[in-house]
């Protein structure tokens, strides 16, 4: 009986790691039956049965179980992300620095918390089952905070900093007698983001993007803060606001299409116009050029890259697509150039989104990301200005204010390592996303 029992354990262990389960029960019945004979072949079974079990185990246990070993890189990545996001409000803190002080004050905003959920969320079907109760859980704690930056006449619409009450620089000081007066409007960028993490009915996006046009350059006023050459294209402009100037920034573009892509959106005469002036601006070099003028709000080349990675991998609109190589050299010579271990990051993850696997990249850890020389992120107030002081302003600095979150930066240490696990599964020219399938229609 306690070869019968034995057996029957190893089968209830068995059947929880196995897809061939009818061949098992099978297998197991026959052992079962035998050794109720008590016979010496069932004892050979028995013995023979139990080794076959151990085999399988320890030769194909990892490809038939959805569990990682506890030392795997990205669930340590996790653990640590998870260890960032807090308690009490369920948001992922960042920190901003004038562009001319050393002083780095704690900043409360929406950005950062979606743009981490988002990129870990992302890699949701190569992850183990306690890697996707880690990820869950941190959206599930941020959803709640969401509601503060939401606005309480537009359900849509979000805020960079809270709505309720109204903020402008948390922890700012005497700016802070100002977070009325002074609040920013809202903006499509913290709106696209927050809708990728936190929306789940297309139709409503759409609806977004229906207010998103009643804003665009052109409609409400002239875009008088970017380039001549495109003064007449009708794009979406940053700002929800009829008193703000129009601002057009190519990350922010990027992000908005992103959110396109993600609910499988059909692409409208806006996207399309959008799209194009991204691409007309990669091909003139602005993003190499001239990148504090063209994305006034991320202001970097290898950040403009990243987001045009991001893009590429979820779209498969032929004309961007024909960038990928313009914008792999650019990103390799970027490389050979940066000291900047994020900068240096965004690069890696650029090239691997893109399908290039040829960089031997260096080690890079979490403290590495802790550095805050490189910022992702920049809060612009010139790109409020029209030009002529738009352009002065930019040049300048002034009004520049650099951010670090290094919850975001272990975002992108995660994101690497679930690119760097597709490399034997992607050819360099296959998109990693399934909303890459869809081939767009000039409108």
């Amino acid at each position: 009986m306690r070869c019968i029992f034995a057996i029957k354990k190893i089968i209830v262990i068995a059947q929880m790691k196995l897809h061939t389960i009818a061949t098992f029960n099978k297998m197991s019945s026959i052992c079962i039956k035998s050794c109720e004979k008590h016979t010496l072949l069932a004892t050979i079974r028995f013995i023979l049965f139990a080794c076959l079990v151990l085999i399988h185990f320890s030769t194909f246990g990892n490809s038939t179980s959805n569990t990682k070993d506890s030392s795997y890189p990205s669930i340590n990545v996790l653990r640590k992300i998870a260890s960032l996001q807090d308690e009490k409000t369920g948001s992922f803190e960042s920190e901003r620095k004038y562009f001319y002080s050393w002083d780095w004050k704690k900043d409360d905003n929406v950005f950062f918390t979606s743009l981490v959920i988002f990129t870990i969320k992302h890699y949701q079907n190569q992850l183990s089952d306690e890697e996707k109760n880690i990820v869950e859980n941190i959206q599930c704690n941020s959803l709640p905070y969401f509601q503060q930056f939401r606005s309480p006449k537009n359900k849509y619409r979000y805020n960079f900093w809270r709505k309720t009450p109204p903020q402008v620089f948390p922890n700012g000081g005497w700016l802070n007698l100002f977070n009325k007066s002074m609040a920013l409007p809202d903006d499509i960028d913290d709106c696209a983001m927050v809708a990728m993490v936190s929306e789940n009915d297309k139709n409503r996006v759409a609806d977004l993007k229906k207010l998103f046009s009643k804003y665009a350059s052109g409609v409400l006023k002239r875009n008088k803060t970017f380039y001549r050459k495109y003064r007449e294209d009708r794009v979406y402009s940053t700002w929800l606001s009829e008193k703000y100037p129009v601002d057009i920034d190519i990350c922010v573009l990027s992000n908005v299409l992103l959110m396109n892509y993600f609910f499988d959106l059909p692409l409208n005469a806006l996207d399309s116009s959008s799209m194009n002036l991204i691409i007309h601006a990669i091909k003139d070099n602005k993003h190499l050029t001239d990148a504090e003028y063209v994305s006034k709000h991320y202001s970097n080349s290898s950040t403009i890259i990243y987001h045009m990675a991001r893009l590429m991998s979820f779209s498969n609109y032929e004309p961007l697509q024909e960038l990928k190589g313009k914008l792999i050299s650019d990103a390799k010579n970027l490389l050979s150039k940066t000291n900047h271990s994020l900068e240096k990051l965004l690069l890696y993850n650029s090239l691997l989104l893109m399908g290039d696997y040829s960089i031997t990249q260096e080690s890079i850890t979490e403290d590495d990301l802790q550095e805050n020389t490189y910022p992702f992120f920049v809060a612009n107030m010139t790109a409020t200005l029209t030009n002529p002081f738009n352009r002065i302003f930019n040049f300048f600095r002034i009004g520049r204010f650099n951010y670090y979150c290094n919850a975001f930066n272990q975002s992108l240490l995660f994101e690497n390592i679930m690119l760097q696990e597709r490399k034997p599964l992607h050819s360099p020219n296959t998109s990693t996303n399934k909303h890459s399938q869809q081939q767009e229609q000039h409108n």
